[in-house]
């Protein structure tokens, strides 16, 4: 849990793999993170598939995380923020699929675990 593994710890052993520890960190992260992409986006169903690709950035990336940079909170509100602002403006459509900007697709690097059971 959460409460006895620091984020941080959560976070390295997200970067090796561990599911469950990723499931953690969403847990713990989600309704921060999707504040923050809520009030850039103004709208639920462009926060909810921008916080998707957020967490997929979190899981392909948590191996960059480092503590002397900031808190782990401080480094994933930047990863949402970033993921909120490189939207342009009616890309991301109903479908919950976001149109390629700029010739750039998706992040498609590795598929985190479906961290939303345990919602």
């Amino acid at each position: 849990m959460t409460d006895q593994i620091p984020l941080p710890e959560l976070l390295k052993a997200t970067a090796n793999g561990d599911r469950e520890a990723f499931a953690d960190v969403y847990t713990a992260t989600r309704a921060k993170l999707y504040g923050v992409i809520l009030r850039i986006l103004k709208r639920n169903d462009w926060a909810d598939e921008v916080l998707q690709d957020a967490y997929l950035s979190i899981w392909n990336h948590a191996d960059s995380y480092r503590p002397g940079n900031g808190t782990p909170m401080t480094w994933m509100i930047s990863i949402a923020r970033n993921c909120a602002l490189d939207q342009p403006s009616g890309v991301v459509q109903p479908a919950g699929r976001a149109a390629p900007a700029h010739g750039r697709g998706r992040l498609s690097r590795g598929r985190p675990p479906d961290a939303r059971r345990g919602r």
